[in-house]
Formats: C-alpha cells, sequence, structure tokens
C-alpha cells in the first residue's frame, strides 16, 4: 500500500509551508478567542449590558409600583374631601376654626 501525503499524515512530516499555515490558523484562532472575551464588543461587555438591563427592568418594577400609588391617592384626593382637607393640614399647616395649635421647639432646652 502506498502512504498519501497530505494533512492527515500529521505535521511533523508536513512541508514548512503546511507548518507555517498552521501556525498561522492556530495564532488567529488564539486571537479571534482573546478578542471576543477581551474586545469592547466582547463576552465581558455582554455580561455588563445584561447586568444593566436586569437593574434597569428592576428599576422600571419599582417605579411601576411607585406609579400606582401615587395614582391611587391622587384618586383618592380627587374624591375625597376629608383627604384633602387632611393632605392641606399636614403639608400647609392649615388649622380648622377655633383650633388652638400648639408649636414646640425642639431646640429649646438643648445645649
Amino acid at each position: 500500500m502506498a502512504k498519501v501525503k497530505g494533512i492527515s499524515s500529521g505535521v511533523k512530516n508536513a512541508p514548512a509551508y503546511q507548518k507555517v499555515i498552521t501556525w498561522i490558523i492556530g495564532s488567529l484562532l488564539v486571537v479571534a478567542v482573546f478578542w471576543d472575551l477581551a474586545s469592547p464588543w466582547g463576552i465581558w461587555k455582554l455580561c455588563h449590558l445584561r447586568n444593566e438591563a436586569n437593574l434597569a427592568i428592576e428599576t422600571n418594577i419599582q417605579l411601576d409600583k411607585q406609579n400606582q400609588m401615587l395614582a391611587n391617592k391622587i384618586r383618592q384626593l380627587q374624591s375625597d374631601p376629608t383627604a384633602q382637607a387632611e393632605l392641606v393640614r399636614q403639608r400647609l399647616g392649615w388649622v380648622k376654626d377655633n383650633e388652638i395649635v400648639f408649636v414646640f421647639d425642639s431646640r429649646i432646652g438643648r445645649r
């Protein structure tokens, strides 16, 4: 049987140009893998973007809950005069007729 020379004969018996081509292809593969990992568009960037997306989703969920609470508060204030009066009293310090308000200054008596 005759032995056929070619790629299957191994790198040791290959001509010099095949060794060079093998090294070039191997080097390109190593560079490509490193570039895929460390480049600005690589796997690390993908992981970072995925974390940012998850954070944005969590923030959106929290803001949606807050918007719902504020919408409920607005509906309550639009429909309930008692809630309106209570809010005005708390925020603006309004008092009812014949009501006496005592204001205590917490700074008095401190040293």
